[in-house]
C-alpha cells in the first residue's frame, strides 16, 4: 500500500526524538511501523529551519509545506471565547481550509492508495476534491464532532471512507450520535512504546519522600488547579511529599470548552478564563502561564518550593520521570477520549489516580462504582478532596501500590502495544480498499 498521513497544520513532525504533542506521537508511532511493509509519506507543516523533505531511518518520507495564513489562524484561535457561545475557530470550515490545496502537488506526485487525516474533519471535502477517488481515513482523537450541530458534523464524516478512534469510549459515542455512519467507525485504540516506557529494575527506597507526577499540557481542562488544591491538603502533614508538573502551560480556547457538557467540574476550569470580554482578553493574553501562576498563587508560600516545574520535555526524556514517581495523577475535569500520559505510566508500572470520566477509568481498569481499579483509582472530576483521599490511600499502602504497579504493566502489555493498534489500522485500510467504489 501507498499511504499518506496528513498531520494537523499546527502539528510539526520531527524526524528525531523531539515530538511532544500527543497527536504527533500517535501519527509517528503508526507511520513508522507501517513503513516496514508499505510506502508511507507524511505531509506536515514546515517550521523555520526544517528541511522541505527528508527520508527517516524508519523508511518514512516527510514532506513539509507551510500552511497558508498560519499567523491569522493563530490570532483567530487566540480570540476564541471573548464572546460566549461562539463556535471555536478550530471547529469552523475555514480553519486552515487552504491547506489541502497547498498539499495537492506532493499528493499528486505520490499517488497514494489512501490518505489518513489526523483530527481535522473539515479538511476532508477539500482533500476529496484534490485526490478524487482516493479513500480518506479520518483519525479522531477528541469529541469535537459530538459537540457540533449534528447535520454539519455528519456531513464532515460522510466524506470519510472510514473513521478510526483512539478508544472504544469515543467510538461508541460517535456511533450512537451518527447511527447511519456507525458501520465505518472503528476503535483502533492508542498505544505506548513498551520498551521505552518500562518499570524501574529496582525498588525505590522506602525512606524517601513521596513524589506525585503530572504529565501533559498545564491547562484548566486538565485539572491542574484541582491537583494543586489536593496537594495543599496533603503536603502540610507529609513533609517529604513533592509534586512535579511536566508540561507546557497552555490554554485551550474557551469556546471549545463551552461546547462540552457543562458540569460543576468544567465550571472550575472556565472560571480561569475570566468574566466579560475585557477580563477574558487579559487572561487570554496571559495564556497558560497566567493560569499556572494563578493556580500556584492559591498555595501557601511554604509549599511553593515543593512543586517542581521542569517545563515541557522531549518525549524520549519522560521515561525516567515516570520511573522516579510514586503515583501519576490525571485529574481532568472533562472527558478524555484517551490519555497518553496514563498509558505511559501504566507501561512504566506506575499506579494512577484519575478522574472518573471519559476513557480514563477503562485505562486503569476502574469500571466499578467505587472507582477502585486494577492499576489505580478513579475519582469524581473536580473533587480535590477525593483526589487527596485517593493519593493518601495509596501512599499509605506501599504493598497495594506495588500490586497495582505490576497490574499496570500487565494491562499495558495486553492492551497498549503499538503493534496491536497498527494491526487494527492496517485491517481497516484493507477493508476500505477492498470495498466497492460507490462512484463506480
Amino acid at each position: 500500500m501507498r499511504i499518506t498521513f496528513l498531520s494537523q497544520p499546527r502539528d510539526p513532525i520531527a524526524a528525531g526524538p523531539g515530538r511532544r504533542g500527543s497527536v504527533a506521537i500517535v501519527l509517528w508511532a503508526l507511520a513508522s511501523r507501517l513503513a516496514r511493509h508499505h510506502e508511507v509519506l507524511v505531509l506536515a507543516p514546515r517550521r523555520p529551519g526544517e528541511p522541505i523533505e527528508e527520508k527517516t531511518p524508519e523508511g518514512v518520507r516527510i514532506v513539509r509545506e507551510p500552511p497558508p495564513f498560519s499567523s491569522l489562524h493563530r490570532l483567530l484561535e487566540a480570540a476564541d471565547g471573548l464572546v460566549s457561545g461562539s463556535l471555536p475557530h478550530m471547529a469552523r470550515p475555514r480553519y486552515f481550509a487552504g491547506y489541502p490545496r497547498r498539499l495537492a502537488g506532493p499528493l499528486e506526485a505520490f499517488r497514494p492508495d489512501l490518505v489518513h487525516v489526523m483530527t481535522l474533519a473539515q479538511l476532508l471535502p477539500g482533500l476529496a476534491r484534490g485526490v478524487p477517488g482516493r479513500p480518506l481515513v479520518l483519525h479522531l482523537h477528541d469529541e469535537l464532532l459530538l459537540r457540533l450541530e449534528r447535520e454539519a458534523a455528519s456531513a464532515r464524516l460522510a466524506a470519510a471512507s472510514a473513521v478510526v478512534t483512539v478508544s472504544d469510549w469515543l467510538a461508541e459515542r460517535l456511533a450512537a450520535r451518527f447511527p447511519d455512519q456507525a458501520h465505518k467507525i472503528h476503535p483502533i485504540g492508542n498505544g505506548v512504546d513498551l520498551a521505552a516506557f518500562a518499570p524501574a529494575g529496582h525498588e525505590r527506597p522506602a525512606e524517601r519522600g513521596a513524589r506525585l507526577l503530572f504529565v501533559g499540557r498545564i491547562s484548566p481542562e486538565k485539572g491542574v488547579h484541582v491537583l494543586l488544591e489536593a496537594f495543599a491538603r496533603l503536603a502540610p502533614r507529609r513533609p517529604g511529599l513533592v509534586l512535579e508538573l511536566v508540561g507546557e502551560p497552555g490554554l485551550m480556547p474557551r469556546a471549545f470548552l463551552e461546547l462540552l457538557e457543562r458540569t460543576p467540574a468544567l465550571e472550575t476550569a472556565l472560571a480561569f478564563y475570566g468574566q466579560g470580554p475585557l477580563d477574558r482578553l487579559r487572561r487570554g493574553l496571559a495564556g497558560g502561564r497566567g493560569y499556572l501562576e494563578t493556580a500556584l498563587g492559591r498555595l501557601p508560600n511554604a509549599l511553593r518550593p515543593r512543586v517542581l516545574l521542569p517545563g515541557p520535555l522531549p518525549h524520549d526524556a519522560l521515561a525516567e520521570r515516570y520511573r522516579a514517581a510514586d503515583l501519576l495523577v490525571a485529574p481532568s475535569v472533562c472527558n478524555e477520549p484517551f490519555c497518553l500520559p496514563v498509558a505511559e505510566a501504566l507501561a512504566s508500572g506506575l499506579p494512577c489516580v484519575t478522574s472518573r470520566c471519559g476513557a480514563l477509568p477503562d485505562l486503569i481498569g476502574a469500571t466499578g462504582p467505587d472507582g477502585l481499579g486494577e492499576a489505580g483509582i478513579a475519582v469524581p472530576p473536580g473533587d480535590a478532596d477525593a483526589v487527596a483521599r485517593a493519593i493518601e490511600y495509596l501512599l499509605d499502602d506501599p504493598e497495594r501500590r506495588r500490586t497495582m504497579g505490576r497490574a499496570a504493566r500487565r494491562r499495558a502489555e495486553a492492551l497498549l502495544g503499538w503493534e496491536r493498534a497498527t494491526d487494527r489500522l492496517e485491517a481497516v485500510y484493507r477493508a476500505v480498499l477492498a470495498a466497492p467504489d460507490p462512484a463506480g
